[in-house]
């Protein structure tokens, strides 16, 4: 089960991942405007752009700059729940950035939030990310009345094992279906494969 939100000395709020295998204390935070750098480094790393479907690549400081700063807005563009950079070591600042856990709610009126998620290739195989994805899902259900869904791209397999190792997530087969993928991500259609969380 989720611990409720903590704060740290300079108020910043976020949640805190546990169980996980990792060493390091590990974080699920809002953004800062300090974290531009970070998220061009981690969004221009094979492994992490070569599954995202819909970021940009290449992704640039004035791509990050941009989303950032949306997301640092009063009410966020998109509307994005607030807890969406997992940092490892410290929860602020001076917290590593190595990933992204989000929940954004849709534009179809259905009222569902869609999870998004990515983590450095370095810090894989700890259980951070399942770990993150529960935490997030489980304070916006409760706290924020979200209803989660995902959808993962049937050839991704490493995001489908975080999906598939949570009986939480419930396969809705009749809402799989095709997407259009960007040209610069390599145009086409994709297939893909839809989960409601049950939790």
């Amino acid at each position: 089960m989720s611990n409720p939100t903590t704060t740290t000395n300079n108020s910043t709020d976020y949640l805190t991942i546990q169980n996980t295998t990792s060493t390091t204390p590990i974080y699920l935070t809002k953004y800062f405007i300090t974290d531009i750098p970070a998220s061009v480094n981690i969004h221009t790393n094979e492994a992490v752009y070569s599954k995202l479907m819909f970021v940009p690549h290449p992704y640039t400081t004035a791509d990050a700059e941009s989303w950032i700063t949306s997301q640092l807005l009063p009410v966020p563009i998109p509307a994005i729940l607030p807890y969406q950079v997992i940092r490892a070591n410290h929860p602020d600042q001076n917290g590593l950035f190595i990933g992204g856990a989000s929940l954004c709610l849709k534009e179809d009126g259905s009222g569902e939030h869609e999870l998004g998620y990515y983590l450095h290739p370095d810090w894989r195989g700890k259980g951070i990310m399942r770990a993150a994805v529960r935490e997030l899902v489980e304070w916006a259900t409760k706290e924020q009345g979200a209803k989660a869904i995902v959808r993962v791209a049937e050839g991704n397999l490493e995001s489908r094992r975080v999906i598939e190792g949570m009986p939480e997530w419930e396969r809705v087969e009749s809402r799989d279906g095709d997407v259009d993928v960007p040209e610069v991500k390599g145009g086409g259609k994709r297939h893909v494969l839809f989960w409601k969380w049950t939790g």
